[in-house]
């Protein structure tokens, strides 16, 4: 017979990879997302009621991949948006249902553990509401599967993606000029995760069946996790591969400037002279920081495949859907 599982966030760049493959598997999936789709129910999840149909029914699994990714949330807002989520799905659950908490690698937070309540020990709300989802979900259900895992680029054949957020953003500002230089240390780690193989890799897991107790698994690479410099050159390798055959210019690997330097020397003189355009456009690609500063390499459960491929083909993607902002000529910067 063939599972029953209930996946929100259907419409998100994982739910709706992981749809395909659960379907492929053979699996009875529901998806359902805060404004919904052909084929799919709308629900704001923990804003309103669930549908009656959703209610009615008795789940063998439930995926939370909702989330609002945001890293400036307040935390009443970020609280709400990941934490009373988790809570709605949960109400759906019966002692039989494997549920699937799909979390981030660094809900870790600063003191690694994920255990903390305070905001102080994260390096976000986003970070922090997402720990607090998890402690929840491990708390209220014994069947709980907390899926840890990094930012998402498309998949590995053709990079094909159902949203682009997240590192997508840097990709337009390469594009526009928008980045004079990359804030971040070059030699880094920088965990990145192919979206089918994050999918094949929950597939496997729904289909292995539920834990006794709850337990995280953490997807990455570890040590040998790409180091920044490598990510940002795969990314200009796979947008040139694009641009120069339709006569755009190729692009260069910005140069690099750790955020120690940036914060101190580069960002007084930019908000002396920079627009004031410029400057929101500067604070909106500094929350990138932390995670292109990362030098010690995330302990990791399970070991993903090499994202190489992904990147690169992610461009290409990325571009064929945003043709306009991929064929721009960077511009200087100037106050």
């Amino acid at each position: 017979m063939s599972p029953r599982i209930l996946v929100a966030g259907a419409t998100g760049a994982v739910g709706g990879e992981l749809i395909r493959h659960l379907r492929a598997r053979g699996a009875d999936v529901t998806g359902v997302s805060s404004r919904g789709a052909p084929g799919q129910h709308a629900w704001r999840i923990g804003s309103e009621p669930p549908p009656r149909e959703l209610r009615d029914t008795s789940w063998d699994v439930i995926v939370n991949s909702a989330a609002d990714t945001r890293w400036n949330l307040p935390a009443d807002q970020a609280q709400a948006a990941n934490v009373g989520p988790t809570n709605a799905l949960l109400d759906l659950a019966d002692e039989h249902t494997h549920f699937l908490q799909l979390s981030t690698t660094f809900a870790a937070g600063l003191r690694g553990d994920g255990a903390s309540d305070g905001p102080a020990d994260y390096r976000n709300t986003y970070e922090w509401s997402k720990a607090w989802a998890e402690r929840t979900a491990s708390a209220r259900h014994a069947r709980t599967d907390v899926v840890r895992f990094p930012m998402v680029m498309g998949r590995r054949t053709d990079g094909a993606i159902d949203r682009f957020s997240g590192l997508f953003w840097i990709v337009s500002g390469l594009c526009s000029g928008v980045i004079p230089a990359v804030v971040g240390v070059k030699d880094a780690y920088v965990e990145i995760v192919a979206v089918d193989d994050l999918a094949a890799w929950i597939t496997d897991t729904v289909y292995a069946g539920p834990p006794e107790a709850p337990r995280t698994s953490v997807l990455g690479r570890g040590a040998d996790a790409p180091r920044v410099g490598e990510m940002f050159d795969l990314t200009v390798e796979g947008l040139n591969s694009w641009r120069v055959p339709r006569g755009a210019s190729a692009l260069s690997t910005p140069p690099f400037v750790t955020p120690e330097a940036w914060n101190r020397f580069h960002l007084p003189f930019a908000r002396e002279t920079l627009s004031r355009v410029q400057l929101r456009r500067v604070e909106m690609y500094a929350a990138y920081q932390v995670y292109l500063a990362i030098e010690d390499p995330i302990g990791c459960t399970h070991v993903m495949p090499d994202p190489a491929d992904s990147i690169r083909s992610s461009q290409v993607y990325w571009a064929e859907n945003n043709a306009r902002a991929a064929s721009a000529e960077p511009k200087a910067w100037t106050g």
